[in-house]
């Protein structure tokens, strides 16, 4: 089990950052509509439109390889983290406008299923991230 475990997180977490980013950079524009639209000052919006996807594309790489794969599990479960706790205040209605919940084929879903779906993706990355050997530094 511990095998596949190891084999399959890393797997579904390229896939689900690929999507992510390919999401956020087709087209291109749509994303920092989004982002503007979100309860952040819009000179952030203009470093997260490009941030984001890079940061996503970057995990991507990082998991793809055994050798940076740790790095790339801490980085995974930061952002579902990050990303999780973002979620859980619009759900609380933390702005007084509640953000669009922005994001390829979950666009019109709520923001309830985009927190179980984050935490079921965190939830994968910690555990692989547990599993994953520590590195031998001699």
């Amino acid at each position: 089990m511990k095998n596949i475990i190891k084999t399959a997180a890393p797997s579904l977490l390229i896939l689900l950052f690929i999507y992510a980013a390919s999401s956020k950079m087709m087209p291109p524009e749509a994303f920092r509509v989004q982002l503007y639209k979100q309860p952040f000052p819009h000179w952030l919006s203009d470093i997260l439109v490009h941030a984001i996807p890079l940061t996503e594309l970057l995990t991507a790489i990082l998991l793809a390889f055994t050798r940076t794969r740790r790095t790339g599990l801490v980085l995974s479960a930061l952002m579902l983290l990050i990303f999780s706790v973002y979620i859980t205040l619009a759900i609380l209605h933390y702005w007084a406008k509640v953000p669009c919940p922005c994001g390829g084929i979950l666009t019109h879903t709520p923001w309830s299923a985009h927190l179980i779906l984050n935490l079921g993706f965190a939830a994968i990355a910690v555990t692989a991230l547990l599993l994953e050997p520590t590195p031998n530094h001699n």
